[in-house]
């Protein structure tokens, strides 16, 4: 839908960048578990004279959901037909619990917020621009009170309306060989959607297994996606045959039938069975863990 114009353009973009932090750590016990516990604080300043650009077409490029990793990244667009202008600052604040006696890390939390101190101006299709001077409060947590057992969450709570703008909480439980993986999950966006998901990967030989995910949004009172199929996987190379439903645009349910076969090799595009890994979290662990690919 671009009607040409010029024959060609060009952009010049001068950007610098400074990250700094400090790394503080004291050594305790809990319950007689000595452990390590660390204050992280960090500062992120970036800087781009980035001017408006809607005389490029847009191939490929979106605008990013902001979190807390986004606090440490200067383009707000991903693909190359944007580059963002910047000039703010990230003030962020990690806390992390390493159990001395096997080196695992029990416990991370973590808070951040960026200052701007101009108006974002580059927008693409009407988002990305913005006139605020600081973004809201973001902020994650992981927990590992077991060894198998892990509770993640994270969250954007903006202090001017002291309403959460975002959150997700995710429990996740897998064996020590990553074989038997199942989750359960929740998302909140204000205004906007509240959805359920469960996940699993069931093994039922050494090297076939069958995967599973549903996810139901209660605004909606409905099922707006599932996941389901089977996999076989060993050291060399693996197939995953999926069943796909998912929500269009049109928030009708649309089906697809995914089939990739992969040479690990040779490597792969986006990683083993990435539409997969991007629904179930913990399946590029597995993958690392069981046959030892990094």
């Amino acid at each position: 839908d671009y009607t040409a114009g010029d024959r060609g353009f060009d952009r010049t973009v001068p950007v610098a960048e400074w990250d700094s932090g400090l790394y503080f750590d004291r050594q305790s016990s809990l319950f007689d578990i000595p452990y390590n516990q660390t204050l992280e604080p960090r500062l992120y300043y970036a800087w781009a004279d980035a001017e408006e650009q809607s005389d490029i077409p847009d191939f490929d490029t979106g605008v990013t959901s902001f979190s807390f990793d986004q606090l440490f990244t200067r383009n707000r667009f991903s693909g190359g037909d944007r580059v963002a202008d910047a000039n703010q600052l990230t003030v962020a604040l990690t806390s992390r619990f390493n159990d001395l006696l096997t080196g695992a890390e029990r416990a991370r939390f973590s808070i951040g917020q960026v200052y701007y101190y101009d108006d974002l101006e580059v927008s693409l299709a009407g988002q990305g621009a913005q006139t605020r001077s600081e973004s809201p409060l973001a902020g994650e947590m992981s927990l590992r009170p077991l060894a198998n057992l892990e509770i993640r969450s994270s969250g954007l709570w903006d202090h001017r309306t002291g309403e959460t703008e975002e959150g997700r909480t995710q429990l996740v439980y897998h064996s020590d060989d990553y074989r038997y993986l199942a989750t359960i999950g929740h998302t909140y966006s204000r205004d906007s959607l509240e959805q359920t998901d469960i996940g699993t990967v069931f093994p039922v030989t050494d090297q076939v297994s069958l995967i599973g995910r549903w996810v139901y949004d209660s605004q909606l009172d409905r099922t707006v996606g599932s996941l389901a199929g089977v996999e076989y996987n060993n050291c060399c190379w693996s197939v995953q045959l999926v069943h796909q439903n998912y929500l269009t645009s049109d928030r009708e349910l649309d089906t697809r039938l995914l089939f990739q076969i992969q040479l690990k090799g040779l490597g792969g595009s986006g990683g083993p069975g990435a539409r997969i890994s991007d629904a179930i979290y913990g399946f590029d662990e597995r993958e690392q863990r069981r046959f030892g690919r990094r």
